[in-house]
């Protein structure tokens, strides 16, 4: 029955980026370490603007509880809309822009916030006036953007990261090759050197170089582990150090050691996971290697 949550929606943010993603993944990021706090300046930022008249009619304190239950239900609803939406249609259920939910969720706030005013306020107010209607769209517009900017794992850095200066180089003797495009034998380039992706269990950079981890064997390139990755899609594995990058196939179990949480890939070995990426390899492990770890 629950399973639709684990199961991939496709969406569009106001910025006409695309997102792949699952209802528990969303889940998991509004409950994270930068969802919960955005959610909280989301309440405190409607209780500044005061578009339901909560202030009006409520003391302070009232107003402030009322807007965080606001902002709480509205996220429930995108979700459960979400949720049965691709039980409805299934796989075949379109790119969704996710402003197509948070404009009619923000109207249904307006009058849920409507109806508390009229049954428990002593002086009702008139919140459908065209500054409170105009001040909901307008707040469910900034949420819907800046979330997927602010909570939702590396996609500022996907999406917005201006490319880094890189670090002078020694001159190429030779063009880098064109990586392969079939996803059936796709190559990573490291060094001077053709690597398939499906060879590939881990790779670990070393001062100037990137020690790869291959079925049995290890070898060393003189590389930067960052022009490696960007040659791999999101789907195909994970950074959970800034020294590490580890393959999909690869991932194991994340566990905890004393103060520390370690990932224990599918070969025994181990890799350390960033205090800072923690959530971040949580939910990319939810999203893109769920079915995979099942499979063992």
């Amino acid at each position: 029955m629950f399973a639709i949550v684990h199961k991939r929606i496709r969406l569009v943010d106001s910025f006409g980026s695309r997102i792949d993603t699952t209802i528990n993944r969303l889940f998991i990021v509004v409950l994270s370490r930068r969802g919960m706090p955005f959610f909280v300046l989301c309440a405190l930022l409607l209780h500044l603007m005061d578009p339901a008249a909560f202030g009006a009619s409520f003391s302070a304190g009232i107003a402030l509880v009322l807007y965080m239950a606001m902002t709480a239900v509205a996220v429930a609803t995108f979700l459960f809309v979400l949720a049965g939406l691709r039980a409805l249609f299934g796989p075949s259920l379109p790119r969704l822009p996710t402003l197509c939910l948070s404009l009619p969720i923000a109207m249904l706030a307006a009058l849920g916030g409507q109806v508390i005013v009229l049954i428990f306020a002593a002086s009702p107010t008139n919140i459908f006036t065209t500054m409170n209607v105009v001040q909901f769209l307008v707040l469910a517009i900034l949420y819907d953007s800046l979330f997927f900017i602010y909570a939702y794992p590396d996609y500022a850095r996907r999406h917005f990261a201006r490319p880094q200066a890189s670090e002078p180089r020694p001159a190429a003797t030779t063009p880098v090759p064109e990586i392969t495009a079939t996803p059936e034998c796709r190559e990573v380039i490291i060094g001077s050197d053709r690597f398939g992706l499906h060879e590939i269990l881990m790779l670990e950079a070393r001062e100037h170089h990137v020690e790869i981890t291959l079925d049995g064997r290890s070898m060393t390139r003189r590389a930067r582990l960052g022009d490696i990755i960007a040659q791999t899609r999101e789907d195909e594995g994970v950074q959970p150090h800034r020294s590490f990058w580890v393959a999909r196939r690869a991932i194991g179990t994340v566990r905890r050691e004393g103060s520390r949480h370690i990932m224990v890939l599918a070969n025994g070995q181990t890799v350390p996971i960033a205090r800072t990426r923690l959530d971040t390899v949580r939910a990319w492990i939810e999203c893109h290697a769920g079915d995979h770890l099942e499979q063992r």
